[in-house]
């Protein structure tokens, strides 16, 4: 076993902004340089997140899926990192394999869960694992871990990205952690440290200032498991598109989950 650590710095709006990243089992962890690195002890938890998440490409745009029902090859992702897809084919790329998916159902406009369905061929995932829902929600101040494909849509990252934070708000519609996400990890997951899926990333905070764009990886926004879980779970049990309908909530007392287009 091989560990290897480098820092990685990128310009955010004449703001330097400086990474950590471990190669650890062929896997790169990153993380901001003030956060704590994962326990490299947690293999189980780790090998159970690199089996149940995928890059996921379409058009011009890649995100990230999350596995949550192997048996029918049933995938999750942002709403809008497939936004495209009616018109456009989508892929999806697990370790160093590609293979092709169906839409099933993605929230239209902007909704208040920004959420997509995909299916692919069960045979292309027979190496995968699919993901836990967590059954209790979300404690405010709770430790976690974010999943995803972050920055950069070619390079061969075989594994997800895993960065570690806290659940620092939480309601019924949204989750905000403060794991560093960066473009490319839409659709992708927050996992409790026992490996449970919490929720689905959808963004991290943007603001412009001075007419420059600033990104603010620690400030970002998730959708409880919780809060989608009975559609999802009805849907693997009947593959009855309809009982996806009801991810569209058009309840005037809940506000959107704003997409700020990071994958």
């Amino acid at each position: 076993m091989s560990v290897q650590s480098v820092l990685v710095e990128y310009s955010e709006a004449e703001t330097l902004v400086t990474l950590s990243a471990i190669l650890f089992n062929k896997r790169w962890i990153l993380l901001p340089a003030a956060a704590l690195i994962v326990s490299l002890n947690k293999n189980s938890v780790m090998n159970s997140v690199d089996k149940s998440i995928v890059q996921v490409f379409c058009g011009n745009g890649w995100g990230t899926g999350i596995l949550i029902d192997k048996a029918n090859g049933i995938f999750i992702t942002g709403s809008h990192v497939v936004k495209s897809g009616d018109t456009n084919p989508i892929t999806l790329k697990w370790r160093n394999r590609q293979f092709p998916c169906t839409l099933a159902y993605r929230t239209p406009g902007v909704p208040i869960y920004d959420i997509a369905v995909l299916q692919c061929l069960p045979r292309h995932i027979s190496e995968m694992s699919q993901v836990k829902f967590s059954t209790k929600p979300a404690k405010k101040g709770e430790n976690v871990l974010a999943a995803g494909y972050p920055i950069f849509n070619s390079l061969d990252f075989i594994f997800p990205v895993i960065t570690k934070g806290n659940i620092s708000l939480t309601d019924s519609c949204i989750l905000h952690t403060t794991c560093c996400i960066l473009a490319g990890s839409s659709g992708g997951a927050i996992f409790r440290e026992s490996g449970e899926l919490l929720g689905v990333i959808v963004c991290h905070t943007t603001v412009t200032l001075k007419n420059e764009f600033v990104v603010y990886p620690k400030i970002n926004m998730a959708i409880p498991i919780s809060a989608i879980r009975k559609p999802l779970l009805e849907y693997i049990k009947t593959r009855d598109g309809t009982t996806l309908a009801t991810l569209d909530s058009q309840d005037p007392n809940e506000k959107p989950i704003i997409n700020t287009d990071i994958g």
